[in-house]
């Protein structure tokens, strides 16, 4: 198993690559480069900073934006145990103030996800909705969730009901959760408030009560609380206090990434961050 990364996203990828990131352990990174110049300067990147380049896979992919949480491959596990890569729309985020950019377009991201399945050697599953990386967990057996956003984003090519239609029958989600929308303004993703740690527990953002978006953290965990998992018994909500790093811009712990038992959790230089793993170590001993 390994991760992927686009290369002009160099504070991520030097977290990445470094002592103790994925390059240092037995997991592969891939990266996308758009063309040769691309290449050799991310290669001469990863020398200076001591990456291990045995771990490192390049695929050469033109984008237009380098958020592939959001555009890139999710994988799926077919029924005869091998995977594809779901690939739905994206299109970017005009529902955000500052992030309509008129004059950039989202087709070269499009398109990554064929260019992997050729890599890969692995089919391509269509999926005709936007289905936005950053704003969909799934417990892996049957359950997904996301903020209504999704469904806000996909209503001009569907209503709610085709949509979770849909989610079954391409994807095999049975029970689509949708927490309300945790903030006023911003992306609005799932994966800025809440993290699945297994299929029996979530990690919720807590914020400080003076914050303008204390009640909706709240209301997402009081609805995870309510919420069964394929066991049958309500999710075990274990939150993760985040403070301010800028204004009111609170601190995306929860927006972390699990890769073969080790969790990669962002740090924002404040005094929560110290006691930002300790939520996750908790209910997960076993991951590092």
């Amino acid at each position: 198993m390994g991760a992927t990364k686009r290369h002009s996203c160099p504070v991520s990828l030097w977290h990445t690559v470094k002592p103790g990131g994925v390059t240092h352990r037995q997991d592969a990174l891939y990266i996308l480069v758009s063309d040769n110049t691309a290449y050799d300067n991310v290669l001469g990147a990863l020398s200076a900073w001591g990456a291990n380049l045995n771990h490192c896979r390049f695929i050469f992919a033109p984008t237009n934006s380098h958020w592939i949480r959001d555009w890139g491959p999710q994988s799926f596990v077919l029924e005869d145990e091998t995977f594809g890569i779901v690939d739905p729309i994206f299109s970017g985020y005009p529902w955000v103030p500052g992030r309509e950019e008129p004059g950039l377009r989202y087709g070269d991201d499009n398109a990554v996800n064929q260019i992997l399945c050729n890599y890969f050697g692995v089919p391509r599953i269509p999926f005709p909705g936007y289905l936005t990386g950053g704003n969909v967990m799934y417990d892996g057996f049957g359950a997904a969730f996301s903020t209504a956003q999704l469904i806000n984003e996909s209503f001009p090519l569907m209503n709610s009901d085709v949509f979770i239609a849909l989610a079954f029958n391409v994807l095999g989600v049975h029970n689509y959760h949708f927490a309300i929308n945790p903030e006023f303004y911003g992306i609005k993703h799932i994966d800025c408030w809440a993290k699945l740690l297994d299929e029996e527990t979530v990690l919720v953002k807590q914020l400080p009560i003076s914050h303008p978006e204390y009640g909706r953290a709240e209301n997402i965990a009081q609805q995870f609380s309510q919420t069964l998992t394929v066991r049958g018994k309500p999710y075990r909500v274990v939150r993760i206090f985040c403070g301010t790093y800028s204004g009111n811009n609170a601190a995306a712990y929860t927006n972390s990434y699990i890769l073969n038992g080790r969790v990669y959790v962002p740090l924002f230089n404040i005094a929560s961050d110290e006691a930002a793993f300790q939520p996750i170590r908790m209910p997960c001993p076993a991951m590092k």
